[in-house]
């Protein structure tokens, strides 16, 4: 019998949400760099439609998720919210040269406030962002994987606490 210690529920649920918060970020600082730019161009390889659609999917999915439980536990979860910024950025027209300027913004004032730290040169943002958004997503996978296989075994092992009674045991009984 495993000793399970009291708050760890509270520790996981605070890793879950460190790990999403992470992806946030990195997902955001990613499409500041060419990670970003790669994944709007794969994305617009297929139809018009297709950036919009997986963007409303993945925030359909991300609630969902928290909705749920109130914690963002799915492994899916990080991964979309890692690509979701870049998604969106790369939808064509009004709502995506709105949000791609946006994004370009706020990556803008990161630029401003790390530049000095980071990088002391003009080309300096490209790198400050692919930095970031690779730590980033680095830290929210590594945690993601921790915390989703610990959650989905606890998942999987909640329902088999009652054991099915052996043929001598049943025999036994009557």
């Amino acid at each position: 019998m495993k000793l399970r210690l009291p708050g760890r529920d509270k520790v996981s649920d605070l890793l879950a949400w460190l790990a999403f918060l992470m992806a946030v970020a990195g997902g955001f600082a990613a499409t500041g760099s060419w990670l970003g730019t790669l994944v709007g161009k794969i994305v617009n390889i297929g139809p018009w439609w297709l950036p919009l659609a997986l963007g409303v999917g993945g925030l359909a999915y991300i609630l969902f998720d928290l909705f749920e439980d109130g914690v963002p536990d799915r492994l899916r979860t990080i991964y979309i919210m890692i690509l979701w910024p870049s998604t969106w950025a790369s939808i064509e027209g009004k709502l995506g040269n709105f949000l791609a300027g946006w994004i370009h913004d706020g990556n803008t004032y990161m630029d401003k406030q790390l530049g000095p730290w980071v990088a002391d040169h003009p080309q300096g943002k490209n790198t400050i962002m692919t930095g970031i958004a690779v730590a980033a997503i680095t830290f929210a996978l590594i945690w993601g994987h921790r915390y989703a296989s610990a959650k989905k075994a606890a998942r999987n092992t909640a329902g088999t606490a009652t054991a099915t009674p052996t043929p001598a045991a049943r025999r036994g009984a009557r």
